[in-house]
């Protein structure tokens, strides 16, 4: 993982209850598989579309959920939003 990656997944760590997705009674580890996979996906796809990626990533979101409480549904919202943060501080930068 990148510094930058490092960074937002800190981030996303120290502020996810306030972000539009948080449900009440949700732990940062029921937000951390899609986080990762939101973040690694910019990493690894720079150029592509969110939306081009959904498949694929929610078949690696079954594999790396470790018991999260969200279906994929909830986990694409935030995937979504981390993939966004990794693109505006990209932008910033």
């Amino acid at each position: 993982m990148h510094a930058a990656q490092l960074r937002s997944l800190s981030y996303w760590a120290s502020h996810y209850k306030h972000a539009p997705f948080y449900r009440e009674g949700l732990s940062f580890s029921d937000y951390a598989p899609a986080i990762y996979l939101g973040i690694a996906a910019r990493g690894d796809h720079p150029e592509a579309c969110f939306k081009d990626l959904v498949a694929d990533l929610e078949e690696r979101y079954a594999q790396v959920r470790q018991g999260s409480r969200l279906n994929w549904i909830r986990a694409s919202e935030v995937a979504e939003a981390a993939w966004l943060s990794i693109h505006d501080e990209a932008e910033a930068a």
